[in-house]
């Protein structure tokens, strides 16, 4: 009896642990699903903003989602808990570089991953332009790229460009592209006595809209003679006829107690009489140095010898406009050239008008 009792419980107990057996030891399968998704938003929208959602359901305890691949490297991202997709460079987001950006994801319980796509569609905006026309006054002869200001412009999306349409003088001016901060690209072009303005158009642009920027500068006019010792009193008129004797007080101008300007019958340029008895190409007339230009603009004048000034070339004197510097009296007066004879036998005849103490 004993026996049979034996059989009857193993029977009974046997098939409670073939299943316990059997439960441990079997994966439980993953229902996972996913879907990606597509969207159509505006261009140029802000870093961090969400593009959509990954929808993804599991049996498991989690989801975890990543970032497989993109069209755009850098251009979004994904929230590995949320699935959130998001805008992680803007600039990538323009209309006229990608219309459409795409990419993959994926999404994993631990025992099954599914990738799906992604892709954003940009509509093309073209952005408001809010710009006020730039005024300004400063003083003449300013420092090469001197900045002259900000242009005031802004847009409701996207970024500006900015370009110089044009300028009056050409090219007195220049903008920074990015910035709109606007320079002095030619400063000799902001001397007041020859524009006491300075005029212009700026484009500003986004995509295909363009804004025009009127530009006005008011040159201050600045005193360039200050520090330098000047003549302008009256003026005198100089001259010395053809065939006369330069060695003669009366065809020489005395300028100063050194300087005494006249020139040889043969056709050469002018010499200093008090020190010199000819002319010496190099160097004449000694103790002078002589630039194209007006006193009135003094500081920016460069001087050189005579025959440099005038580009080696004194024939082409007569209405050019010469500031002669006295150099061991340093004064400086205007002086400008009426007359020249011309050739070796013309007998070095030649006129001028300058200023006086």
């Amino acid at each position: 009896m004993s026996h049979w009792n034996s059989i009857i419980k193993y029977l009974l107990v046997a098939p409670v642990f073939f299943l316990l057996s059997c439960g441990e030891d079997e994966e439980v399968a993953s229902l996972l699903e996913a879907e990606g998704f597509s969207t159509t938003i505006d261009e140029n929208p802000s870093a961090g903003q969400e593009l959509g959602t990954v929808n993804a359901t599991t049996n498991l305890t989690s989801i975890t989602f990543r970032l497989v691949s993109q069209s755009i490297a850098g251009a979004m991202e994904v929230d590995a808990s949320s699935g959130a997709v998001i805008v992680q460079q803007e600039s990538d987001f323009d209309f006229e570089t990608n219309p459409t950006l795409t990419a993959i994801v994926s999404a994993s319980d631990g025992v099954k991953t599914i990738e799906v796509d992604i892709e954003v569609t940009l509509n093309d905006v073209e952005g408001v332009i809010t710009s006020s026309d730039f005024s300004v006054s400063v003083d003449e002869n300013p420092d090469q790229g001197q900045v002259l200001g900000t242009l005031d412009a802004t847009t409701d999306a996207g970024s500006l460009s900015f370009s110089v349409n044009q300028s009056q003088p050409a090219d007195a001016l220049f903008v920074n592209a990015t910035t709109g901060e606007l320079v002095v690209q030619d400063r000799l072009k902001f001397d007041f006595d020859t524009n006491p303005t300075i005029s212009g158009v700026i484009d500003a642009t986004n995509g295909e809209v363009t804004s025009q920027i009127s530009v006005a500068i008011q040159l201050n006019d600045i005193d360039e003679t200050i520090g330098f010792d000047v003549w302008s009193g009256p003026t005198l008129t100089f001259s010395k006829a053809s065939g006369a004797d330069p060695t003669l007080e009366a065809n020489q101008d005395r300028i100063s107690s050194n300087v005494f300007i006249t020139r040889d019958n043969d056709g050469g340029a002018i010499y200093n009489a008090f020190n010199e008895a000819t002319e010496d190409k190099a160097t004449s007339p000694s103790g002078t140095e002589w630039a194209k230009g007006i006193t009135a603009n003094l500081s920016q004048l460069t001087f050189s010898t005579f025959r440099d000034a005038l580009d080696n070339s004194p024939k082409s004197s007569p209405g050019q406009d010469l500031v002669l510097h006295l150099i061991e009296d340093d004064v400086y007066l205007d002086i400008k050239f009426d007359s020249w004879a011309q050739g070796r036998t013309d007998g070095g005849g030649f006129s001028y008008t300058r200023s006086t103490p």
